[in-house]
This record gives structure tokens, C-alpha cells and sequence, in this order.
């Protein structure tokens, strides 16, 4: 039997991104059987743009009024009931064998419970369109030669439901960002984390182009999440 595949995306005023982003959902070859957009409080017009989706897309909304990612990402997983849960952004666009090819990977590597892989720019820039994969990559294979497991990076997320629920999902006392706290509480737990090449998806790189200074701030929080402020 198939694993069934829950996609959660957290949502906060992104009119611009949405349409390209269910457009890549709405190609893929194999298709998930629920799309939960947990939104955040949008002012914009995101909810209508998803709305007009939901005619072709298993799409179900549900609203955090607590500001903020993680619990944004919380409220979202709760609703899932998919085997595996793929987390990823509203400004991502997802190759169309994207989930075809996570599928396989977790039916072929029983004791992987999360993965992760590169993360490309959806916009063309002649030198972040280079850094910006370089940087997913080549930071990846450091930390996993130092500390022995690969970072989860937030847009290109994947993990096994019976993980999440094991390790109580996102909630937390600290203050930090849900893709590093799913690294350390999966890592607590003794879970496989792997990092899957072919595991790759496109993410904006709209912060970068907004402000340089950026790039080095998604560096530093690798060091100390007190620097991050939420996505606007």
C-alpha cells in the first residue's frame, strides 16, 4: 500500500507567491490526499487565491490567530492524517515528481523517519541564484561531517507522521524556528534524519533581493535563533 502524503504550508500575506505555488501542486504526478494551509492571520487576498483552488486541489484551510511559525506549522500537522508530511513554503515551487519521488524514497528506507535535500532559487539572480544552493548543500554536508546528521531545511521538509507524534510535533518552551527545532527533537529521539539529493524543491529568494543584509542573518541563526524575526 502507498504511504499517503499530507502537505502542510504555513501562510501569512502571500498573494504574490500562492498562484505559482498551487500551480506546482496542482502538476504533480502524484498528488497528496490533503493540502492543509494553516493561515496566520493573512490581510491580503491569500485566502481567496487558495480558495479558488479548491475545486481541483484537496485543499483544507485552518487559522492560527497566535502569531508566529511554530505555531503556525503546530496547528497545521494536528490536522494531518497522511503517513508522511511534507512541510514546505507558499513562496516554494515543487518539482511535478517532487512527491512521487518522496514517496518511493520512505518505501525503500523503512528507518528514515525525516529527510530533507537542496533548496534552489525560484528567482534568477546572477550571483544568489549560485549561493543559494551552494549554501544548502555544502552547509548541510559540514554539519552532517561534524555533528553526524544533516539540518532540515524549513521549505524542503519531510518527515514520517508516527515521528512527529513520537516527538510531540513543535511545541516547545524556547524560543526558535521550527526547522531547528525539528533537527534537535528528532536528533533527541534518536530518529534517522537523511539528506536526499534528489529531494529538491525551489524557494524564493525574495528576502535576499530585499535586503542583502539577510544572508548573513541565515547564516548567524545557524549559531543563535534569538536574531530571527518572523517572515513578512
Amino acid at each position: 500500500m502507498s504511504l499517503k502524503v499530507s502537505v502542510i504550508v504555513p501562510v501569512y500575506n502571500e498573494e504574490k507567491y500562492l498562484p505559482g505555488f498551487l500551480e506546482s501542486l496542482r502538476n504533480q504526478t502524484s498528488l497528496p490526499e490533503e493540502i492543509i494551509f494553516s493561515d496566520n492571520n493573512s490581510s491580503d487576498n491569500s485566502i481567496s487565491i487558495i480558495n479558488s483552488y479548491k475545486s481541483i486541489l484537496p485543499i483544507i484551510i485552518v487559522t492560527e490567530i497566535i502569531k508566529g511559525i511554530l505555531p503556525t506549522v503546530e496547528r497545521a500537522w494536528r490536522e494531518t492524517k497522511g503517513d508522511l508530511i511534507i512541510r514546505t513554503d507558499a513562496d516554494a515551487l515543487l518539482p511535478k515528481n517532487y512527491i512521487k519521488k518522496c514517496i518511493k524514497y520512505y518505501e525503500s528506507h523503512l528507518n528514515t523517519q525525516a529527510s530533507t535535500g537542496p533548496v534552489l532559487s525560484a528567482e534568477f539572480h546572477l550571483l544568489y541564484s549560485v549561493l543559494y544552493p551552494i549554501g544548502t548543500v555544502i552547509f548541510n554536508y559540514i554539519l552532517s561531517f561534524v555533528r553526524g546528521y544533516p539540518h532540515i531545511l524549513g521549505p524542503n521538509t519531510v518527515v514520517r507522521r508516527s515521528a512527529l507524534v513520537r516527538i510531540n510535533g513543535y511545541l516547545t518552551d524556547i524560543k526558535t524556528i521550527d526547522d531547528h527545532l525539528l533537527t534537535k527533537k528528532l536528533h533527541s529521539h534518536n530518529l534517522k534524519i537523511d539528506y536526499v539529493f534528489n529531494q529538491y524543491n525551489f524557494h524564493s529568494i525574495r528576502r535576499w533581493l530585499k535586503n542583502p543584509i539577510n544572508i548573513l542573518k541565515s547564516i548567524l541563526i545557524n549559531f543563535n535563533t534569538n536574531i530571527y524575526t518572523e517572515k513578512t
